[in-house]
């Protein structure tokens, strides 16, 4: 009988995108299921790494436990927890009792608080490589060197053919770039040939220049967008993660959050930031600026622009 692996890992988009190593790992071991929230599921559908999916549209603790009931009769051998939360945890529990071993992944977080909090140094790792440290763990074997990687299934039509992705929005208002600086970014890449190309959820505010595709793509669009690119800017969000899955050059704008945290791959994506004292201040880019006017976020356009030319291929940009 072929081997079976359960991955849950509910949310968000980027951090789907994260869990890519490990579906390259798992799948070459035997079949992967996968537990994702039903927003999320587009982005590894028809992936072949992928041989079942299972959508999570209720979040109950009594939901938990019926899933688990019902997963019962599928033989896993394992299920990797990569989410983490309460919900995961009852459930984990739960296929235990069953005879399914459960692995979780170790995200970090307390120490992430510690290091906003009181300053305890924190040294780089990239997520996905924790991720796989855990999942290598079943198995007896060291973690392997897999970056993140997507399958491309779906372009929109008629995209031009140099152009540069904008995607200006967050989690959290006190990680956004301002969107007067995205516009005038956009307005300077325009005039070097290069067409803008906005990507994100929100309509407003309008834009001036550039193709705006806000709002008019789904996940495998949005996908098929970014891969097409010379290279993306950002601000701390999903739309870098798939920028580097796709092997396109990014730069991702960083304030209360900073590399150390793990969620900025080692290569590939360059960080336009501000050397001060109070950063990082958040763990997530949540709450408020304790020093007020969110100094981290004083980047220039020309303080982007001059890593794009610096790093991007055929430059300059």
């Amino acid at each position: 009988m072929k081997r079976r692996f359960l991955v849950v890992r509910l949310s968000a988009l980027g951090d789907l995108v994260l869990i890519s190593p490990v579906l390259d790992y798992l799948s070459a071991k035997g079949e992967v299921h996968l537990i994702t929230y039903p927003a999320y599921a587009p982005l590894y559908e028809g992936d072949p790494r992928v041989s079942d999916m299972i959508v999570v549209r209720r979040r109950g603790l009594a939901d938990a436990l019926n899933l688990a009931s019902a997963l019962s009769a599928r033989d896993y051998e394992v299920m990797f927890d990569l989410q983490v939360k309460p919900f995961t945890l009852v459930l984990g529990h739960a296929l235990t009792r069953r005879g399914v071993r459960v692995i979780r992944t170790s995200k970090r977080s307390l120490r992430r608080r510690l290091h906003v909090w009181f300053g305890l140094p924190l040294s780089y790792e990239y997520i996905p490589r924790l991720h796989l440290r855990a999942v290598a763990s079943h198995f007896g074997e060291e973690p392997p060197d897999i970056r993140p990687s997507l399958k491309v299934s779906r372009r929109p039509d008629r995209l031009p053919d140099r152009y540069v992705v904008l995607a200006p929005e967050g989690s959290a208002p006190l990680k956004r770039w301002d969107f007067s600086n995205f516009s005038a970014l956009a307005v300077r890449l325009n005039s070097r040939g290069y067409t803008p190309v906005w990507v994100g959820t929100e309509r407003e505010p309008k834009v001036a220049v550039g193709l705006d595709l806000r709002g008019r793509t789904d996940i495998r669009e949005l996908v098929g967008v970014v891969a097409g690119a010379k290279a993306l800017v950002g601000n701390d969000s999903s739309a870098v993660h798939i920028a580097y899955a796709t092997g396109v050059p990014a730069v991702v704008v960083m304030g209360p959050t900073t590399k150390s945290f793990g969620f900025v791959p080692p290569d590939g994506v360059m960080v336009a930031e501000l050397p001060l004292k109070c950063r990082p201040c958040s763990t997530n880019g949540s709450g408020r600026c304790m020093v007020g006017g969110r100094p981290c976020m004083d980047l220039s356009v020309e303080d982007v622009l001059s890593i794009l030319d610096a790093h991007i291929p055929h430059s300059p940009i």
